[in-house]
This record gives C-alpha cells, structure tokens and sequence, in this order.
C-alpha cells in the first residue's frame, strides 16, 4: 500500500512539474537522513573568549580564532591491530584513546568546541538542536565512555549571548585542543542510543574553525535502521546511507581520508568512497549526542552513545 501511495504521488509530482504546479503539503516534516536537509554542523557558535558577531550561516567572522595546539597528542604507538582499509608499509598509530579510566583524560578531549570549551556548556547555532552540551552529561567506566542526554531543565545561552534554558542536556567531546591532523584513517568503536529525537555523530571538523569541510563519519537518527556519511565542501554534498542491522550495539566505524580519496568503513567493510572535493587541511575530531527534536515533558533528550576507542593512523 505505501508503494502504491508513494508510486501516486510521485506522478502526480511529476505531471505538476510539467504544467507549473507547486504542491504544498501542509504538516509535511522534512525527512531527516538526506543531509541537504539537516546540514550536520553548520557550526554557528557564540565564542566565549572573543565575542565576534556571527551572521547565519557564515562562519568567516571567527576565522581569526587561533587554532588549537596539538601539545597534548598521545604519544605514536607501533599498530597491533591495522585495520583492513589500510594496505601498504609506513602506517604508524598516531592518535590512540580507549576510556579504561574513572575521568575523562582532559589533556585529550575537551566537552565543547574549540571556541566555547570555558566549562559552562555549549551548543551548535548553526542546526535545529535542543540540546546544551555540559561536561557531567560526559562520563568514562567499564572501559566506555558516554556521551548522555538527559530531559532536565538546563540554563544555557541564546546566540546572542542571552540567558536561555534548554530542556535537555547532552554530552559531546572533541580533539580541538589537542590532536589536529590532516590526513589518515579514523576508527571508532560504538554503539548508538536509537532514542527518540536522538542525533548521534562521528566527524572532523576544520581546525581552523571555519565550515565547510566538514568529514562525518556516522550520523544516525532516533531509531532508524540505517546511518549516514557525508562530505560537505564547497562542492555538491557526497552522501550514502548504510544499512546495518542492530545499530544499538558495537560497530566499528571508519574512515580513510587521503589526498586524493575519502572512503568510508563499517566493521572492516567499504561502504562509500569518493576522489571529489577531498579536504586538504587540518581537521580535529567530534564525538557528540545531538537532539534534533524539542523533548517534552515525557518523550525525547533520553539516550546515550557509548565509544569504547578512538584510533587515528597516519603515514609515518
């Protein structure tokens, strides 16, 4: 039945095409997976130690915005496990952090963007989110980190610098202030919270704060049985949707990112690849739980994305 619908109004589309119709369909929600939609991170932040106006959808104003120094990158390590996307001699483990600890290893990660990490929270402009990130929605144990979103009132602020209170509260991390790199492979073991209004992301963003590029290894939404990759450029966005079975426990996601080509992994498994409009630049790592719907009193902002590691390669 939902094919004979969807086949009926698709001509009927069609033919409205042809003639000059416009249909408005009233009520209609935009389907969140295609990107063009819900572009992942138009990264419209207040920064909190240099109060730049920020116009939407531009980010050129906080270019100015010293990037982070990778002065506390882990030490490179021999690989005892290269994964199978990486073929060739001269591969070295240049980024390696599991979460075996009781804290969060802050000389690592940070619980915010680069601009907004001074430990009040943050959020992202530059998307239809409802979240404020706080560094107690971030905890380590039984050798996992979480990233939790939790429906509590949340005092936060506006992009204008207002006070504002959200109604959920979620966690993210990023490399911003430790590790940036240009080119290797990314591999992240975890698991997703398939909740509603839940927006879960694996990505680099461009260490000199300014967007697009922007690399999303795994975007995924409430409970869909599938997950999304992305390249956003300058260019058209590149994108695919992956089908997997049982999302909400361990997978392994991956990208390789090289001069001339960007592909992407699941469990070992080529998924996508592309050699258009590859980044040539240094870009830093997030992790972080969206919230792409406003929770009400009893539904949404309930979830959580566990990671067990994250493994950075480059060639020695």
């Amino acid at each position: 039945m939902r094919g004979r619908v969807a086949f009926g109004l698709l001509v009927i589309l069609a033919i409205g095409a042809l003639v000059g119709w416009r249909l408005d369909v009233p009520g209609a929600k935009e389907q969140k997976p295609p990107q063009q939609q819900h572009p992942r991170r138009q990264l419209q932040m207040q920064p909190v130690a240099a109060p730049v106006p920020l116009t939407p959808w531009a980010r050129a104003s906080i270019a100015s915005i010293a990037s982070p120094s990778p002065s506390h990158a882990p030490k490179p390590a021999a690989s005892t496990d290269t994964p199978p996307g990486l073929t060739g001699p001269g591969w070295r483990l240049a980024f390696n952090a599991g979460f075996s600890g009781s804290a969060l290893d802050s000389e690592l990660w940070q619980t915010c963007y680069p601009w907004g990490d001074s430990g009040a929270g943050c959020t992202n402009y530059g998307n239809t989110e409802f979240e404020w990130y706080l560094p107690g929605q971030v905890q380590t144990g039984d050798g996992a980190l979480s990233l939790t979103a939790s429906r509590l009132p949340t005092p936060g602020q506006a992009q204008s610098g207002a006070a504002e209170e959200y109604g959920c509260r979620s966690g993210m991390v990023t490399t911003g202030g430790s590790f940036n790199f240009e080119y290797g492979y990314v591999q992240v073991q975890a698991r997703l919270p398939m909740a509603t209004g839940t927006w879960p992301g694996l990505w680099l963003a461009a260490s000199n704060l300014n967007w697009p590029p922007e690399i999303d290894i795994m975007e995924h939404w409430d409970s869909q049985p599938f997950y999304g990759v992305y390249l956003h450029t300058s260019g058209p966005t590149q994108e695919t949707h992956v089908p997997a079975p049982d999302l909400g426990g361990w997978h392994t996601y991956a990208v390789s990112w090289e001069p001339n080509q960007l592909t992407w992994y699941l469990d070992g498994q080529e998924v996508y690849s592309t050699n258009e409009y590859v980044p040539a630049q240094s870009m830093y790592f997030v992790a972080d739980l969206a919230v792409d719907d406003q929770p009400t009193a009893t539904v949404g902002c309930d979830g959580t994305m566990q990671i067990r590691s994250v493994k950075i390669w480059q060639h020695s």
